[in-house]
């Protein structure tokens, strides 16, 4: 496992959110696994790069202020549109920024649990992006799908998966209870799965962009539309 070298932790989160969030839909969350390995590490750029994209837009990045997704998408998004949902308890990085000294975030709000969290981040979020990540980010990920699933008031509209292989486990798995009955059809509407050449992670960064600034999310994988593009461009029919 890989610990960039520049992280250092804090003693103590912050108790009180001084700072004012944007539009619901314009406050997007950034999550994934805190572990920065040879696998995750490319899902971490392409965090960085749909921050980065999306706060040069005016939109809100909230991550956890941890290692891994939290950091770089912190790091992605400018000082004035990055902001810190601390769990009680958990030590986070520190709050400076690499070569700018700048903060890294700006302390939102401070809850009891991982659930908590991620009952927060709906009420604030319109968008959830989640990398490859471990049983946190399962937790994230169903959580976030139930309060979508059963309409639940304030819950997400948009639930955006990075990385086709990852989560092909937990598609198949949804297409089963499908089947089964146990959950409706349209149950599969509500999450989309994307993915890109992981040298090219801008190419992944715009694919999300353009998700989230459609009034409805399409059920297809950025793969898909990246093939669709290339056949367009080859009949001489794209725009």
């Amino acid at each position: 496992m890989y610990i960039n070298p520049l992280l250092r932790f804090s003693a103590t989160a912050p108790s009180q959110p001084p700072y004012k969030l944007p539009s619901k839909a314009k406050t997007v969350s950034l999550l994934g696994a805190k572990q920065d390995t040879i696998y995750t590490h490319p899902y971490f750029l392409a965090l960085q790069a749909i921050a980065s994209k999306l706060s040069s837009r005016g939109y809100a990045i909230i991550t956890g202020a941890s290692t891994g997704a939290n950091y770089y998408g912190s790091l992605g998004a400018s000082p004035e549109n990055s902001f810190a949902i601390h769990v009680k308890g958990v030590p986070p990085i520190q709050n400076i920024r690499p070569i700018s000294n700048s903060p890294l975030y700006q302390d939102y709000a401070t809850v009891d649990s991982y659930p908590a969290r991620t009952k927060k981040l709906g009420q604030l979020c319109d968008t959830l992006i989640v990398a490859p990540g471990g049983l946190g980010s399962l937790e994230e990920v169903t959580s976030t799908l139930v309060n979508m699933y059963y309409k639940t008031p304030g819950a997400p509209t948009k639930l955006i998966l990075l990385g086709k292989d990852y989560w092909a486990p937990l598609q198949e798995m949804f297409q089963t209870m499908i089947k089964a009955g146990t959950a409706g059809p349209h149950l599969s509407q509500y999450i989309t799965i994307l993915d890109a050449p992981m040298d090219k992670p801008d190419i992944l960064a715009e694919q999300v962009v353009k998700l989230i600034q459609q009034d409805s999310l399409p059920s297809k994988t950025a793969e898909a539309s990246l093939k669709s593009n290339a056949s367009e461009k080859k009949s001489g029919t794209a725009g």
